[in-house]
């Protein structure tokens, strides 16, 4: 009986970290009113460089996230 509780207790707690991590999530899923995250490339470096350099007078962030 233990071992049951166990293994639901295990179920749901990995159910809940699968769905705050966003494995369920739809690719490019963004909160109402925020900009969808843009993949970059190479391609998309050099706008990506304008965008920044462009808004010299606001707040600028870069959030560089690696999978590993």
């Amino acid at each position: 009986m233990k071992a049951r509780k166990f293994l639901i207790l295990a179920a749901v707690a990995l159910l809940f970290f699968a769905g705050i991590t966003g494995v369920f999530s739809p690719k490019g899923h963004v909160p109402s009113g925020q900009q969808p995250f843009v993949d970059i490339n190479a391609q998309k470096m050099d706008d990506l460089r304008q965008a920044f350099n462009a808004a010299d007078k606001d707040v600028r962030i870069v959030l560089w996230v690696a999978p590993t």
